[in-house]
């Protein structure tokens, strides 16, 4: 170190004399040592170095190699001074030594670097191994964007099997390693081929993250890869290995070169969830814990299938959102609560508020599918919007980009629609209305609209995001009228469109359509990446549902006939991919079940009316809309929105089908002897007939859990041994027993 003392000198006078000192910018007085620096005992540092703010009012000195030389070298030394005495420790006893517990090996940590060591090969001591935007060798990292890659790669022989000991660890989550688990060599020899990782992390940004890209710049998933490959085991952040895991499990899932469902995608994901264990959580939380955890609920809650995968979703969203509100927020006594005068550089600060506002709306999402508070208010979030400006984020030069109109919608509908379905007290039908009102006058762009003829169809991301777009809007008031729907269809002997929760009815059948519509043009446009996707087939089968209750229920409404075509519609896209989708082949036998009673429902009775002939019905008799009441100041359409009015009156025009055009839904019997024999007694199939057919396989339906009775439907059904809830949110049955859960509409 003396050796190179005085050269640093000679080329610190040789420099240009500054403008101003690095710490002090426009406050200084061009002094150097300046006096504010000689106030605040930092005067070495001064003009060039500048002070890094840690925890409380403690700071460490940044810019200064020898220091982060020497905790390098102090860290190394612990570590190898620790191993040392574990081992010695294991010749004698099989207690852990009292210098070896938990705490005691956690004060390296609350200084680690996650730099690599001195003795690290040629390139372990580029800056990208401790940073997430950093540059990178003379590669050209960007994918290409054709749909079909020509790219092989050929699969790393990873067992499907994980040892006792990492499957172990992976259960214990997200609890940490014990002292001296010589696990971390374990789980990073787990890792594939470098090209196949790249090549994994490639198809994930492709095909999946124009739903939630948390990092938008095309940098990112290179530099964690190079992070991951390039790193020494022994100064890797396990963190960072963990996020690589589960985005190598996402692009596993969405690459259409690989099998639906391959077994190599849950292998991931349980060692991305053993590679958090090596810390605790709650120890030195960061950006890439944070984005980690993130992408895990995302994983559970869209590619699980597991009995558990909602609620533990709910839990690790929970501690996320905590997590970030520790590395998010400033302290509340920063006079700038975004953070912008705590020298967080542009990008790092578009980071944090990207993570935290899709944080804020999954759990939202979350939340109202559940029927729970969710875990932040709006009104304790500081952190402002991210920018939308970035290349990466406009498909369309000049448009607004899907984010941008998501953060939008979530402010504006998600989040009034949130306080009105958890609310402890019933609220009156006008604000459901008035909510109603809102959400669909909120704009849609035509870029983002999916039924916009003039639109972009020949964009994968766009068109998966238009996809979304529509599905979330028709979720959303699916989620505000469900339980004055199921109240309105719990009384159906005195309904009609006079009935004060006829709206809801309207309002529901209009969603469902759109679901079903959303749906179709998917396969249509992304025939292959739609059935990587069971959510949105899930929320069709829901539509399905509600439009089979309207069916039988009430036969004799205009929207009736047309409801069982849209049952139609559904069931012949499920017979459809039926054989290529195992999870579409596990719920087309209840589909068809369910369409073929609702057909039967509506064909007795047309057959009964009096006014109905052998094949059809005198249009003279049709109710007009001066029936309807819709111009009556006392119609409960009133203060309806025009979209719903329109709807009735659009339907009061139509001449009815005729019976013999209506089709017959015949039981897939091959469909349902092929299916998969690794199905459990707790799959989707099996769960959904029970909570969508009674005991007699009649169609229930019972309230939301949380909604007063005042609001709600009859009460919960019991099937066999399950007690299940019609929430049409959640098609799940009972979470806080921790039974069996399946999401739908989300």
């Amino acid at each position: 170190m003396h050796s190179n003392k005085r050269p640093r000198q000679d080329d610190k006078r040789t420099k240009k004399q500054p403008l101003s000192c690095a710490e002090c910018r426009r406050q200084c007085d061009r002094v150097f040592p300046c006096q504010s620096c000689s106030k605040r005992g930092c005067a070495e540092i001064c003009p060039d170095g500048a002070l890094t703010s840690g925890k409380g009012s403690r700071f460490i000195l940044a810019n200064t190699e020898q220091l982060h030389a020497k905790i390098i070298q102090m860290s190394d030394r612990i570590r190898q001074l620790e191993d040392a005495l574990g081992s010695l420790q294991s010749k004698c006893t099989i207690d852990p030594h009292p210098l070896l517990s938990q705490d005691l090996l956690r004060i390296k940590n609350s200084l680690e670097l996650y730099t690599p060591q001195v003795g690290a090969p040629p390139g372990a001591h580029e800056p990208v191994a401790s940073s997430s935007h950093l540059p990178l060798p003379d590669i050209d990292h960007r994918p290409s964007e054709d749909r079909s890659s020509s790219v092989e790669i050929a699969p790393s022989d990873i067992p499907t099997r994980l040892s006792p000991e990492i499957e172990k660890l992976s259960q214990t989550f997200p609890y940490p390693w014990l002292p001296n688990n010589p696990m971390r060599e374990r789980i990073h020899s787990m890792l594939p081929s470098r090209q196949e990782a790249e090549y994994l992390c490639t198809q994930a940004r492709l095909n999946a993250l124009w739903q939630y890209n948390l990092d938008p710049s095309e940098t990112w998933l290179p530099n964690l890869v190079h992070h991951v490959y390039t790193t020494p085991v022994q100064d890797l952040c396990f963190r960072r290995l963990s996020l690589l895991f589960i985005m190598m499990s996402i692009g596993l899932l969405v690459d259409l070169n690989q099998q639906n469902e391959p077994p190599r995608a849950d292998t991931y994901h349980r060692l991305a969830r053993a590679s958090l264990c090596e810390m605790n959580l709650m120890d030195e939380p960061n950006l890439d814990l944070i984005q980690t955890l993130f992408y895990m609920v995302w994983y559970l809650l869209i590619f699980s299938d597991k009995s558990q995968a909602v609620a533990y979703a709910w839990s690790i969203m929970g501690l996320a959102v905590k997590l970030a509100q520790s590395v998010i927020r400033s302290p509340p006594s920063s006079p700038d609560r975004d953070g912008n005068r705590w020298k967080v550089i542009p990008e790092e600060s578009q980071r944090r508020r990207m993570l935290f506002w899709e944080l804020l709306n999954l759990d939202a999402r979350l939340a109202l599918s559940l029927g729970r508070p969710p875990s932040t208010c709006l009104d304790h979030v500081d952190c402002r919007r991210p920018s939308y400006a970035a290349p990466e984020m406009c498909i369309v030069p000049g448009a607004q980009s899907y984010h941008e109109w998501k953060h939008g919608f979530f402010l504006n509908c998600l989040t009034p629609v949130l306080t009105t379905a958890i609310s402890a007290q019933p609220q009156p039908y006008q604000k459901i209305l008035d909510v109603d009102r809102t959400i669909r006058d909120f704009t849609v762009p035509p870029t983002l609209d999916i039924f916009n003829v003039d639109g972009i169809h020949d964009n994968r991301q766009l068109t998966m995001q238009q996809v979304l777009v529509s599905s979330g809007r028709e979720i959303v008031l699916l989620q505000l009228h469900r339980n004055f729907f199921t109240e309105a269809m719990s009384d159906y002997d005195a309904f009609s469109y006079r009935h004060k929760f006829a709206p809801s009815a309207v309002a529901t059948y209009l969603s469902a359509t759109r679901l079903i519509a959303t749906l179709k043009s998917l396969e249509e446009w992304e025939p292959q990446l739609s059935k990587r996707f069971m959510c949105f087939w899930f929320n069709a089968f829901s539509g399905a549902v509600a439009l089979s209750l309207i069916v039988s229920r009430t036969p004799f409404l205009s929207i009736a006939p047309f409801a069982l075509r849209e049952l139609d519609t559904v069931h012949r896209l499920f017979a459809k991919v039926a054989e290529e989708c195992p999870k579409v082949a596990q719920a087309l036998p209840l589909l068809t079940k369910i369409a073929e009673k609702s057909r039967k429902s509506y064909v007795q009775w047309r057959t009964s009316t009096d006014d109905a002939g052998a094949m059809d019905i005198d249009q003279e008799h049709k109710p007009r809309a001066t029936s309807l009441g819709l111009n009556d100041g006392s119609s409960p359409f009133t203060n309806a929105h025009y979209d719903l009015t329109r709807c009735l009156r659009d339907f009061d025009t139509r001449p009815l089908p005729l019976l013999h055009t209506l089709s017959t839904f015949v039981p897939q019997n091959r469909l349902a002897e092929t299916r998969p024999d690794h199905v459990s007694a707790h799959d989707l199939s099996s769960d959904m007939l029970a909570l969508a057919l009674g005991r007699d396989g009649d169609l229930i339906s019972v309230r939301h859990p949380l909604s007063d009775s005042a609001t709600a439907g009859v009460g919960p059904q019991r099937v066999g041994n399950h007690t299940f809830n019609f929430d049409f949110g959640a098609l799940a049955s009972n979470v806080e027993n921790q039974s069996n859960t399946y999401m739908s509409w989300f």
